[in-house]
């Protein structure tokens, strides 16, 4: 049975261009569009889609709004979200997340990830479904079972030759009998555990979540299932599914309590670890490629080279790097190397730049990919500034205990790149282009606790920065070329004034570009 899947957009062409890559993906699939979040609400309880992807600012009701109506309303509460929206703080998302949307997409939507993510929620959703209905086999069977009162005393023999435990107990819950299953779940013959646990399934049953169920079926003359843990002798914790169904006579009374238990451990340590595993899998290879790349090439097992217009590449590099590091042991430069780093890759995480690589004591990042954004420039220097702010505080605590400083060059060019994974082992995700090389030559051609751009840079820039014009400098195999020095953030747009952190005004200014 085809897909069927709900996009919600105020913006008719992100409908179409949705429509259209996952169409190009899965002719099959079934799409169907709405407005707003209100009519994506209504068309949810009636079409009854495999995933919905919201748009998050929409009229009528946002996308935010719209998952919290979703994830409240029973028919429509297990269905899968992805949110599709330009607001990526971590704010947004965990709001999102903890409104019950399983995922999200950012805007401008990016062909590849889109599959990937739409792929990963459809194939959970397949996972979690497969699961329920495993377990309503069980209700099936325990439903079937509860016809069947004239034939109880057939009971024990079909209980004999199952693996699942079979349980008969009088009206008050008491134990009476139970099948050789029993015994195989809970490491006990029936007498023995009575002694040990208790005569009744009320004595047993510690949980109050367990006890209202077993109330709740007795009171109500229904079947009703819960899950619950024990340990065996062996001191093994097991997780039992038990349907529990009352036996009545034709005066509707209960005369007996049947109790038909599977071992669904296998299945909860599977999901665990199934979880588990994928969190590892994925936390490994986005420590070593973007998300995106990584996800194309879980699809696809290789990776497609991509261009870019406009990435902001940053290059940093430490100033004598071989002479401050001559009365130094080997281990120690890497643990000094390693201490300023991890605080880089905290800097150009924040500032949404995707770390290139490290060679030697040279620092490599860019913006602007594998998410295409209007931003690259402007976060590429506020992570420039921040790293040479960073390097200064560090530069006077060394200072004040008498060790030697580390003093920084970085530099900005933004320009067009081509990036994609080279190799087959150890995969390697790189970029190259002509703005490469100029982007290196801003660092070459910097000065120790400057942020140094190119003309292009600055021209993306010169609105949010205060710049320092340095006039045609020598660039080797680049000739004379225009460069700034970025001091910092113009007052108006950073806290307190200061020009080093960006205030609320300028991160609004971000989120609309």
């Amino acid at each position: 049975m085809p897909y069927k899947i709900l996009i919600a957009d105020d913006q008719k062409d992100n409908i179409v261009a949705i429509y259209s890559i996952l169409n190009h993906f899965d002719k099959g699939l079934e799409i169907i569009g709405a407005p707003n979040g209100k009519v994506a609400f209504d068309l949810a309880k009636t079409k009854n889609p495999d995933l919905i992807i919201l748009d998050w600012e929409m009229p009528v009701m946002t996308g935010l709004d719209a998952v919290k109506f979703l994830k409240s309303t029973p028919e429509t509460k297990e269905i899968p979200i992805i949110m599709a929206t330009a607001l990526t703080s971590s704010e947004n998302l965990q709001e999102a997340m903890e409104a019950g949307a399983m995922d999200y997409i950012k805007k401008p939507i990016d062909r590849l990830e889109l599959l990937a993510r739409v792929k990963s929620a459809l194939s959970l959703y397949d996972s979690y479904r497969e699961i329920k209905k495993q377990k309503n086999t069980i209700q099936v069977q325990a439903d079937e079972l509860k016809t069947k009162n004239e034939e109880l005393k057939k009971l024990s023999i079909v209980a004999s030759k199952t693996e699942n435990s079979v349980i008969i107990m009088n009206s008050i819950g008491e134990f009476e009998w139970a099948n050789d299953g029993f015994r195989k779940i809970y490491g006990y013959a029936l007498e023995e555990y009575k002694l040990k646990f208790g005569k009744s399934i009320f004595e047993t049953s510690k949980s109050p979540n367990v006890e209202k169920v077993i109330t709740d079926c007795i009171h109500e003359k229904k079947s009703d299932s819960y899950i619950s843990q024990f340990t065996t002798p062996k001191n093994k914790i097991k997780w039992i599914q038990t349907t529990l169904t009352p036996i009545v006579n034709e005066d509707f009374e209960i005369e007996k309590l049947i109790a038909v238990e599977s071992d669904i451990t296998t299945i909860k340590e599977q999901e665990e670890q199934i979880i588990l595993e994928k969190k590892k899998s994925d936390e490994l290879l986005l420590n070593i490629l973007p998300n995106e790349t990584a996800e194309e090439l879980k699809l696809k097992g290789s990776a497609t080279p991509r261009h870019y217009k406009s990435v902001s590449i940053m290059f940093t590099d430490f100033k004598g790097f071989t002479n401050t590091c001559s009365g130094l042991a080997p281990n120690e430069i890497v643990s000094e190397l390693h201490s300023y780093f991890v605080q880089f890759d905290d800097i150009i995480q924040k500032n949404y730049l995707e770390k290139i690589k490290t060679i030697g004591d040279a620092y490599m990042a860019a913006g602007g990919l594998p998410i295409r954004n209007k931003t690259n420039p402007i976060d590429c220097v506020l992570a420039g500034l921040e790293i040479q702010n960073l390097m200064a505080e560090i530069g006077e605590q060394k200072r004040k205990k008498k060790m030697p400083v580390w003093e920084l060059r970085l530099g900005i060019h933004t320009g067009e790149v081509v990036s994609g994974v080279v190799g087959k082992k150890k995969f390697a995700y790189d970029i190259w282009g002509d703005s490469v090389n100029i982007a290196s030559r801003m660092e070459t051609a910097g000065e120790v606790g400057k942020v140094n751009i190119s003309e292009t840079t600055y021209h993306l820039v010169k609105d949010y920065f205060m710049c320092e014009t340095r006039g045609k400098i020598e660039a080797k195999n680049k000739g004379k070329v225009e460069m700034y020095f970025v001091n910092a953030i113009i007052p108006e747009l950073s806290e307190n004034g200061e020009g080093k952190i960006p205030n609320e005004k300028f991160k609004k200014i971000l989120s609309v570009l």
